[in-house]
Formats: structure tokens, C-alpha cells, sequence
């Protein structure tokens, strides 16, 4: 989509994305001093997050990239939001499991958007395996990891998601009625350059426990998997699982535009119930919402 017709469409998401992502002064709370001495000596702002000019981990920064080997080729994955432990002492990058198939827990893991590694704290794909759980957690519906962030680049971490900020807070499938506007954030390397093929907005088609399915444009692609997706009005609903339709009982069936979220909340409640990770989600109250619903429901 050109830009020119993207901005007749979403005039109000453009014109707050510049604030978001330039992070005026005046929209900054006030820069505190470190803990060694005077104000200056680090980026770290009153509310404990560093400057968005310093940030380069947020969410829907790009996890890894277009790898090309002999006889195959990988297209890397996308990040979700910034999740911490509740005494706020470690940090978290969420993603999809599957984008870590080759990967355990434990394992150090490049996130290629921020020129740092990480290391696998939790797939749900190994928790299922291990538990070997009796209820409807499966694992083509409970699609969700975590990275640890390493304590050196704390400082360069920040829950603003890209274009968009929020999330200012965690939504429920039942928050998500068909038609309800959505807005997701795709860093597949397959856009290239192209910052407005990244953003992608639509509608929900139908929340069930464990999926939201969405229509988007422009559709996303593989390498969007794991990239957040919110409400219109800033809540965190899920992470890109499928960058097709999962159909499977849903009536009608999906056309080709459909995509598929696993839903953050449910997946949160898995992770604690299954394997005790306790985390929350790191809001940020600024948000340039989505300017409408660009395609049918």
C-alpha cells in the first residue's frame, strides 16, 4: 500500500507515530539521576524506562533475519511486547515458540533488531511436551515463548510497540467481538525498507479461548509470526501464530487475508499454571491508535 493512501486512511496513526517514535522532551518524564551520581550519567527516565531515541528493544523489533543456507532458506521471526517479573529484576522479549524450533530453553538466541543476545527463558511448545497437558492448550493454539533479556541491555529496553506504542494494558478473547478494530506490527524481512507494509490493520473475525482470528492488510507474511497485535483502544491481544488462516472449525471458512493470534491472556495463564512463570506485561500509556478498520468483516 503507498503511503499516500495509507495516510487518507489512518490520518491520526501517522501524524502520533512521529511522536512516538522521535520521542519528543515533552512528552518524556524527566530524566533521573543514576544511582552512582548526577543526572546525564545514563538514559533512564522517572518512569524506569530509558529514552525512546536510546531504546532498540521494543516490541516488534525484528528477532532474527533472513538467513539463506544450501538447500534452505529462513526467514526469521518477529517480537512481541516487554514482559517483566513482578519484583521488575528481569525482563522478557515475547515471540512464538515456533519461531525457536531449533532452539531449547536455555539456549542464547540473537535478537538481530537490536544487535543483542538473549537467552530462552520459556516455550510453550517444551512445556506442553513436558506436562503433557489433558486440557485444550495445544500446540497449534498455545503459541507463545519468552526471551530473557541479558541485565547489560536493560538500558536499551522499552515497552513502546513500534509505530503504535501501548500497550496500556492486557485484553481477554471476550474484550474482541467480531469487527473489533485491531492493529498488528510485522517486522518480516520480507518488507524490505517498506515501514508502511509493517503495519497491519483490520478486524477480528472471531475470538475463541486460545485464537483470534483477524483480517488484516495488507496480509501478514512469514517472518510477521510472533509480532504483536492490539485492540484499536491500546490492549494487548495476542501475538501472530499463523501468517495464514488455522481453519480448522471455523464457519465461514477463512478467505486468504485471514491471519491467526494466540491469545496473550490465555497463554499468560498457561505459562503460570504450567510451568509457574510469573510475568506482566509492560504497559506505556502513549498510543497513536489505528485510524479505522481498512478492510470488511
Amino acid at each position: 500500500m503507498r503511503r499516500s493512501s495509507l495516510a487518507a486512511l489512518f490520518p491520526l496513526a501517522l501524524l502520533l507515530a512521529g511522536c512516538l517514535d522521535a520521542a519528543p522532551a515533552a512528552e518524556e518524564p524527566p530524566a533521573v539521576d543514576s544511582k552512582s551520581g548526577g543526572a546525564g550519567e545514563n538514559p533512564w527516565n522517572a518512569t524506569g524506562w530509558p529514552s525512546l531515541d536510546a531504546a532498540t528493544l521494543r516490541p516488534g523489533v525484528r528477532l532474527r533475519d533472513l538467513v539463506v543456507e544450501p538447500g534452505r532458506v529462513t526467514i526469521g521471526c518477529s517480537a512481541n511486547f516487554i514482559f517483566r517479573s513482578p519484583d521488575n529484576a528481569t525482563l522478557y522479549l515475547g515471540t512464538a515458540a515456533h519461531c525457536l524450533s531449533a532452539f531449547k530453553v536455555g539456549d542464547p538466541i540473537l535478537i538481530e533488531g537490536a544487535g543483542v543476545t538473549g537467552q530462552v527463558a520459556y516455550n510453550s511448545f517444551e512445556t506442553l511436551a513436558q506436562t503433557n497437558d489433558p486440557g485444550t492448550a495445544t500446540a497449534s493454539n498455545n503459541d507463545f515463548a519468552l526471551i530473557r533479556v541479558d541485565e547489560s541491555h536493560r538500558h536499551l529496553v522499552h515497552p513502546a510497540l513500534l509505530h503504535y506504542g501501548g500497550p496500556t494494558g492486557l485484553a481477554e478473547a471476550e474484550d474482541a467481538p467480531r469487527g473489533t478494530a485491531v492493529a498488528m506490527y510485522g517486522n518480516s524481512p520480507l518488507w524490505g525498507d517498506s515501514e508502511d507494509r509493517r503495519r497491519h490493520e483490520g478486524c477480528v473475525l472471531e475470538a475463541r479461548e486460545w485464537n483470534t482470528y483477524v483480517r488484516l492488510a495488507p496480509v501478514a507474511v512469514q517472518g510477521d509470526s510472533g509480532g504483536p497485535a492490539l485492540l484499536a483502544t491500546g490492549e494487548a491481544l495476542g501475538l501472530l501464530t499463523y501468517a495464514g488462516p488455522n481453519d480448522e472449525g471455523l464457519t465461514p471458512k477463512p478467505q486468504a487475508a485471514t491471519n491467526t493470534l494466540t491469545n496473550l491472556a490465555a497463554a499468560l495463564r498457561f505459562a503460570r499454571e504450567k510451568a509457574g512463570l510469573e510475568v506482566e506485561l509492560a504497559t506505556w500509556p502513549l498510543l497513536a491508535p489505528p485510524g479505522g478498520t481498512p478492510v470488511p468483516c
